[in-house]
């Protein structure tokens, strides 16, 4: 039931997202290519500028999506034990569902997401204006299952 609810929540993010671009409002773009078997992304890649960026309850979410918001990508970042996410380079990142005291990700892909996740996450930028995200430039390597499996790598960068 949750990941139908954010199928909802980025198709509805999408359209937002690029009826805003249309306007001039926010820019962003995510850039992202996953390895055959880096679930759930699993052997695609591409450059989607249908982005929105957004944070509740200090969880940075980034949203993209192509094709009308039929193929989508949910990227969740957390600072560590429910800190804000600040710049800097946050290793052993782990699900911040199940890993809640250190720093977090979750990657959801078309309603799948991976509950055991390991990665690297640079933050380059990111600035707020009023508890909303207005910048971020970022950098992610996710992998599924294992340290060593499969990686899922994306860059996000985001002016709102």
């Amino acid at each position: 039931m949750r990941l139908l609810a954010c199928a909802v929540v980025v198709c509805a993010v999408g359209a937002l997202s690029a009826s805003n671009a249309a306007a001039g409002q926010p820019e962003g773009l995510l850039t992202f290519e996953a390895a055959p078997g880096a679930f759930p992304v699993d052997g695609r890649g591409g450059s989607w500028g249908d982005v929105a960026v957004w944070e509740y309850q200090r969880v940075v979410k980034v949203d993209a999506a192509t094709d009308n918001g039929a193929d989508w990508i949910r990227i969740e970042l957390n600072g560590r034990a429910g800190e804000a996410l600040t710049a800097g380079t946050y290793l052993n990142v782990r699900n911040h569902e199940t890993h809640p005291d250190g720093p977090g990700i979750q990657i959801v892909s078309n309603g799948l997401g991976c509950s055991d996740d390991y990665a690297t996450v640079t933050i380059d930028r990111i600035e707020r204006d009023d508890d909303q995200v207005t910048a971020l430039d970022a950098t992610v390597d996710q992998h599924c299952g294992s340290p060593d499996g499969p990686v899922f790598h994306a860059q996000v960068h985001y002016a709102g």
